[in-house]
């Protein structure tokens, strides 16, 4: 079970966030559940190239890095900010852990920004587009300590 429980008294898309971390942590595959059809998912920086991918390509990648990791990643959020512009946005700033099959740690840090489509009362929002920017230096890291366990 996930330690990031949105704070009591939290908006629609605050707790829409919480949700969406809580089942990437548990490794369900509901976690694409939380995006609405047209989802788009942008990776930044740009130099990793994971560039930006639909919900289904998001489900695939997904599928890929579960086979990679020995039990889902933790996800730890630290700050969330919210807008209620146009556009319903929460950006957080969060960290995970984790350790691959091959016994690579995992260890990134990240903002994220989450765009919602219109709140309607009190449901919870989908988030119609996850800009996710990723500490690049821990992924090439653990991208080339993977290659050398693989290789060993």
């Amino acid at each position: 079970m996930s330690a990031n429980v949105a704070p009591a008294g939290s908006s629609p898309a605050v707790r829409a966030f919480y949700a969406a971390i809580a089942d990437m942590e548990s490794g369900a595959d509901t976690f694409v559940n939380n995006f609405t059809a047209d989802f788009k998912w942008v990776a930044l920086p740009t130099s990793l190239g994971l560039g930006t991918r639909s919900r289904e390509e998001l489900a695939g990648l997904l599928a890929a890095r579960k086979a990679t990791f020995e039990k889902p990643i933790t996800m730890t959020v630290h700050k969330v900010f919210e807008t209620t512009e146009a556009v319903p946005t929460v950006i957080a700033q969060a960290e995970s852990n984790g350790k691959s099959a091959a016994g690579t740690v995992w260890h990134n840090e990240y903002v994220f920004i989450a765009e919602f489509e219109p709140i309607e009362g009190d449901a919870l929002p989908k988030i119609t587009k996850l800009t996710e920017f990723m500490d690049g230096v821990s992924v090439l890291a653990f991208r080339k300590k993977e290659a050398e366990a693989k290789s060993a």
